[in-house]
């Protein structure tokens, strides 16, 4: 009985470390899907095969976190408004759904790419992308191995937490 009681405080302990790293990997998730809908995004507007209105919805449509809510907004938003502006409602739009979760610095570089998405020069926009998704696979390379060291820390001290227990208690 005491073997299954250890066990289970092991295993407590275990799934509370693995609850302590999900804001890490989400935000590293975030980052990652951003720069993966940023560069179709850039690819489908510079050979315009898409119309602007569905392409935001395609988009949206693909995305798995919150930029999916991001991306829908902004498909009711072009497709409601005669007086739309796109980097205005752009900036709006992120502030809303995703700021939260950034950094002033990454925002910073999502609302760049995002107001940049229509310039009339092309290697200027295509130079934009390519500059975010260079710093965001720098910002995503660092964040892994930050998370990567918090996550062990995070289990072995829930770890090392639980045996503490399973002694005090046996």
């Amino acid at each position: 009985m005491k073997l299954l009681g250890a066990i289970l405080i092991l295993t407590s302990g275990y799934l509370i470390s693995r609850q302590m790293m999900k804001p890490s990997l989400h935000h590293f998730q975030l980052l990652k899907e951003g720069d993966n809908l940023f560069r179709i995004l850039e690819s489908e507007i510079r050979n315009q095969k898409t119309p602007l209105p569905e392409l935001f919805q395609n988009i949206s449509e693909r995305a798995q976190t919150e930029w999916k809510a991001f991306f829908a907004d902004f498909y009711k938003s072009m497709n409601g408004q005669e007086d739309f502006l796109f980097s205005a409602e752009f900036e709006r739009l992120f502030t809303v759904h995703l700021s939260e979760y950034f950094s002033e610095e990454e925002e910073s570089l999502f609302l760049q790419a995002g107001q940049n998405l229509f310039s009339p020069d092309l290697l200027f926009q295509k130079n934009n992308i390519a500059r975010l998704s260079e710093h965001l696979n720098r910002m995503l390379i660092q964040q892994r191995e930050d998370a990567e060291k918090q996550n062990r820390a995070y289990l072995a001290l829930c770890l090392s937490a639980s045996a503490l227990i399973i002694i005090i208690l046996i």
